[in-house]
């Protein structure tokens, strides 16, 4: 099997791409050196078993093939508390709470950014 090439950025981050795609089977193939990181498989965020994407704030983002996917919990992990829920890209209800709740509000962003 074919490694991915390491490339390092000047701020401390890196990113491993294969083939010219942002791809790394065994960690995140995005760091920014700041406490942000991002996981791809052949140039889509994936990860299995956890985050594709944390945030240095506490954000995180769970993705598989590309799209916003969780089964055993939110997708969304907000670092205010915000959760939601998403199978296969497509926003899903959440499970039964109380009506006061307030950590089921929808996220504030579609996503995450890549910049540092």
């Amino acid at each position: 099997m074919t490694k991915p090439d390491r490339i390092e950025h000047r701020n401390g981050g890196y990113e491993y791409r294969l083939n010219g795609q942002l791809h790394r089977e065994d960690g995140p193939a995005v760091d920014s050196g700041k406490g942000d990181t991002w996981w791809f498989r052949n140039n889509l965020l994936h990860r299995e078993g956890g985050p594709a994407v944390e945030h240095a704030t506490g954000s995180k983002w769970w993705y598989k093939n590309g799209a916003l996917h969780r089964e055993d919990g939110p997708a969304y992990e907000g670092a205010d508390g915000t959760k939601a829920w998403y199978l296969n890209g497509k926003p899903i209800d959440p499970p039964v709470k109380s009506p006061g709740d307030s950590s089921l509000r929808k996220p504030k962003n579609k996503g995450p950014s890549l910049g540092p």
